[in-house]
C-alpha cells in the first residue's frame, strides 16, 4: 500500500505550519474505502492534533457528530498555535469503492463554489508515488520561502506543483499568505478553488480580512455563498463568536437559532449529526446551557 505508506509520510514530514490529518482511500483493501473506516481512522488522528483521548466506543450513529466536533476542536488549536489543518484523502477517484462508501465521492459532490482539485479536474496529471513525492518536497521548499517572507520565489516554485493533493495544500499556503500581504482578491481566488473541507479555516479568515478591510460586502457575500452544510456551519460560527466579540448578544442568538433551522432541514443524516453538533457548541458559546441541552437531544 504505497500510498498509505505516503500518507504517513506527509503526516510526519508537513510543510512549515501546516498539521496534517490524512486516510487512503481506495477500493481495493479492505476496510480503506468505507465511511466507517474513514471515521475511525481520522477521529483518531483529529484526537491527537487537539491533544484530547480517544471517544469511548463511538457508534455508527455518533461516529459523525465526534467527527464535526474534534474537526473544529483541532482547527481551532491550529488557528491559535498559527498552523493550517489540512484534511487530505489521497486516492479520491482512483477506484469506484463500494456502494455508499461516500468518502470519496462525497467531497467531490459537496465541494463549495469555485474550481475544484477533485476527481473531475485531475485530467491526465500523474499520481504516480514519484510524483506527489516530488511535489511534496516542492511543498516543503513553498512553506519555507513564504516562512522567510519570499514570496515572489515561493509563488515561481508553486508552479512547477501539478499533483491535484500537493496543489490543494500549496493553494492553501499561498492564500493564507496572500491574507497577510492585504492582496484579498488574489487570496479569494484560492480559497475558492479549494475543496469546502480545506476552507474550514480560510474562508473565515479571508472574511475578517475583508471586514478590516472596509469591505464587509465582500465578507457578506463568502457568507452566503457558503452553501455546502458543514463548511456553511463552519462560517455560521465564525458570524456568532465574531457578534460576541462585538457585544451583540441579541445577533449571536439569531445566529444560534438560524444555525438550528440549518440543521433541522439536512437530509443527509452525517451532515445533519455534524449540523446539531455544532448547534451545541454554539448555545455553549452563548452560555445558554438550556438551549445547548435542548439542541444535544
Amino acid at each position: 500500500m504505497a500510498g498509505a505508506r505516503l500518507g504517513r509520510e506527509v503526516r510526519a514530514h508537513p510543510p512549515p505550519g501546516v498539521r496534517i490529518v490524512s486516510f487512503f482511500v481506495t477500493a481495493r483493501y479492505a476496510g480503506q474505502s468505507d465511511r466507517t473506516a474513514f471515521l475511525d481512522v481520522v477521529i483518531e488522528q483529529l484526537c491527537e492534533v487537539a491533544g484530547r483521548p480517544l471517544p469511548q466506543a463511538p457508534s455508527e450513529t455518533t461516529r459523525p457528530g465526534w467527527f464535526g466536533r474534534l474537526l473544529s476542536e483541532a482547527a481551532d488549536k491550529c488557528r491559535k498555535h498559527g498552523e493550517r489543518l489540512v484534511l487530505a484523502t489521497p486516492g479520491l477517484g482512483t477506484g469506484p469503492g463500494p456502494s455508499g462508501s461516500g468518502a470519496g465521492l462525497d467531497r467531490s459532490r459537496r465541494a463549495g463554489p469555485g474550481p475544484r482539485t477533485g476527481p473531475a479536474d485531475r485530467g491526465d496529471r500523474p499520481r504516480t508515488r514519484g510524483q506527489l513525492s516530488q511535489d511534496i518536497a516542492r511543498l516543503h521548499l513553498v512553506g519555507a520561502l513564504l516562512t522567510a517572507g519570499e514570496f515572489d520565489r515561493a509563488l515561481e516554485k508553486a508552479t512547477d506543483i501539478t499533483h491535484s493533493l500537493a496543489l490543494s495544500w500549496v493553494r492553501t499556503l499561498l492564500a493564507e499568505a496572500r491574507i497577510g500581504r492585504g492582496e484579498l482578491e488574489e487570496a479569494e481566488e484560492l480559497v475558492l478553488a479549494l475543496h469546502e473541507f480545506d476552507q474550514y479555516t480560510s474562508r473565515p479568515a479571508l472574511m475578517r480580512a475583508w471586514q478590516a478591510a472596509g469591505r464587509p460586502d465582500r465578507a457578506r457575500t463568502l457568507a452566503e455563498s457558503a452553501t455546502a452544510p458543514r463548511l456553511r456551519m463552519a462560517v455560521e460560527r465564525h458570524l456568532l463568536e465574531e457578534a460576541q466579540a462585538a457585544g451583540e448578544p441579541e445577533r449571536a442568538r439569531a445566529i444560534a437559532h438560524g444555525m438550528a433551522q440549518i440543521a433541522t432541514a439536512l437530509m443527509d443524516w452525517e451532515d445533519r449529526a455534524t449540523a446539531e453538533w455544532a448547534v451545541m457548541e454554539a448555545w455553549l458559546t452563548i452560555g445558554d446551557l438550556d438551549e445547548a441541552e435542548a439542541a444535544a437531544r
